[in-house]
């Protein structure tokens, strides 16, 4: 996602673009400014320009993590890598030169980052801060929205939107089933809790 807010603010500026993701501090700025950007777009537009009511209940927000969370998130990830990797064995063999091995561009640049502040600011940016405003965007407000029209279609949709905004085939199949198994937890095991998914 980070890569299209990049790619349209730097359109046609090559340059530009190498220079904003070459830097781990511009990275992380823009990462955060994308993210702002996607729940202004997705939460607040709705909230203050159409009067709609979007409660933490319905985002799924209802409680601290706890051992059972963190059982299932784990159960979840595992089940989620084995189907994804049938997943992604169907799709090399169905789709030439589908390279279902390859590495996700992260717009960290491992080459550009030699301090350890900057792996810090990686991490932080990458492990924590992006999964939990992707959880809060598409797990808890838009499945928290479509599955009020039809659970099975919002498990879909938001799985399928989950996986495009991903831009990598490989690592769209596998995001797609995460999402697909994280919904699932969250409709019939959880009761509509997201803690455990974060």
């Amino acid at each position: 996602m980070i890569r299209l807010y990049l790619a349209i603010a730097f359109w046609g500026n090559d340059s530009g673009y190498q220079n904003a993701t070459s830097s781990v501090i511009t990275t992380s700025v823009y990462s955060i400014l994308f993210f702002g950007l996607m729940f202004a777009i997705i939460y607040l537009v709705p909230v203050k320009f159409f009067g709609q009511k979007i409660s933490r209940k319905e985002i799924a927000l209802n409680g601290l993590i706890t051992w059972q969370d963190l059982a299932l998130a784990l159960v979840g990830f595992v089940l989620a890598m084995i189907l994804s990797g049938i997943f992604l064995d169907i799709a090399s063999h169905i789709l030439p030169n589908f390279n279902k091995a390859q590495s996700q561009n992260l717009l960290f640049q491992r080459g550009t980052m030699i301090h350890s502040w900057q792996f810090l600011m990686a991490f932080i940016s990458i492990v924590v801060i992006t999964p939990f405003v992707e959880e809060i965007i598409f797990r808890g407000i838009i499945y928290g929205q479509l599955r009020k029209i039809n659970i099975p279609l919002a498990i879909f949709l938001t799985s399928l939107l989950f996986g495009i905004v991903h831009f990598q085939l490989n690592v769209g199949i596998t995001v797609f089933v995460m999402s697909v198994i994280m919904c699932l937890i969250r409709e019939k095991i959880t009761k509509n809790d997201l803690v455990g998914e974060l």
